[in-house]
């Protein structure tokens, strides 16, 4: 008997996305065998734009509730592996189908799921971050749940592969879009997150993922108050703890946001307040990235050559091992990983050596 092919879908849900559907769909058509598309409620062209592409869309009207849509796509897919995108991300590789069907059929059998680096792009087209995100599922072996910042659920063995394994990422585009739709998009994302919130008091991740919302949304108060009150509730033992060392650098970086515009001796308290954030954090998570480049930034701007000594070193020595193993700090956040961050230490530290500083 004749070896059965192994077959791709594409799993998306969609709501007027005129404006980045098309490039999503350019850039998955020719690496999977279908795309499967679960339209939420559009009143543009995303639906004629999704004909071109594929005739396997489904109209299900939003829930408040993004697993739900997610596990609808899932659910119509006839692949053996899925791929989970959304319509402002666009895939990247160099690998043909030939070649990712093969890395997928060499996948051990006990692992159910593959991980990929998400660039996180912002209106320039500059990359602001990394993240790294599970996009494909062995068909019938994963499912999600949460309203919103979905959790995706593996049966069985939890490990997925890394996520150098497929030879692809994935390009995020979300903060490419107008005034209007980013307001849209903060107020339809807190919304969701505070009824996660009132349903389950306990659910740490939302209160984490609303004050990252406030502070993407510029509401520097309510991202601060935010986080503090997440920071507080959030036991020591929590499974998902590394994340939250992110606050301590969000509540930092506010409180030296909100200093700019103060008086000088208004401003002077922020700057200590921030320096202690940042010192608080670094004692729980000494390995943070962005909190030893947060230290190491505001000991350039105060020209303390000790502290931007100390804690460049840890950023450089955080970076070359995060390097060598992108999986060193799991799941944290990791915002100032870019080039334009690292020279920037590299050089203060050659200038400090040189008594250049």
């Amino acid at each position: 008997m004749p070896k059965k092919k192994l077959k791709i879908s594409a799993c998306m849900m969609v709501k007027n996305e005129e404006e980045l559907l098309q490039g999503c769909l350019e850039s998955i058509k020719n690496l999977v065998d279908e795309i499967i598309i679960i339209d939420t409620g559009s009143t543009d062209d995303t639906k004629k734009i999704a004909g071109k592409y594929t005739s396997k869309i489904f109209d299900s009207p939003w829930r408040d509730d993004f697993s739900f849509h997610r596990n609808e796509s899932i659910g119509k897919a006839t692949g053996d592996w899925l791929i989970i995108i959304d319509a402002d991300e666009r895939l990247v590789s160099n690998i043909k189908k030939n070649e990712l069907k093969k890395r997928l059929s060499n996948i051990p059998k006990n692992i159910h799921a593959a991980m990929i680096t998400i660039n996180v792009k912002d209106k320039y087209g500059k990359t602001m971050n990394h993240l790294e995100s599970v996009r494909f599922i062995r068909a019938g072996k994963g499912e999600y749940k949460n309203i919103v910042h979905n959790e995706l659920i593996i049966d069985g063995d939890q490990s997925a592969m890394p996520q150098n394994y497929l030879g692809i990422t994935f390009d995020h585009l979300g903060y490419d879009l107008s005034e209007k739709k980013m307001a849209e998009k903060y107020a339809r994302t807190q919304k969701l997150l505070k009824k996660r919130i009132e349903n389950d008091p306990n659910d740490y991740d939302a209160v984490f993922y609303l004050a990252q919302s406030y502070a993407a949304d510029n509401q520097d108060e309510n991202a601060i108050n935010t986080a503090k009150q997440a920071l507080e509730a959030i036991p020591a033992d929590h499974n998902n703890w590394s994340l939250y060392g992110g606050l301590y650098f969000l509540i930092g970086s506010k409180c030296l946001k909100i200093a700019e515009d103060k008086p000088d001796d208004e401003k002077t308290i922020l700057i200590h307040g921030a320096v202690d954030w940042f010192e608080a954090g670094l004692l729980k998570f000494p390995t943070d990235l962005d909190l030893n480049y947060a230290r190491f930034h505001l000991g350039l701007l105060q020209k303390n050559a000790t502290v931007c000594f100390r804690n460049g070193m840890n950023y450089l020595v955080t970076r070359n091992k995060l390097r060598r193993n992108p999986d060193y700090l799991g799941n944290r956040f990791k915002l100032t990983i870019g080039e334009s961050f690292e020279n920037e230490v590299k050089k203060t530290l050659d200038n400090i050596k040189k008594k250049e500083f």
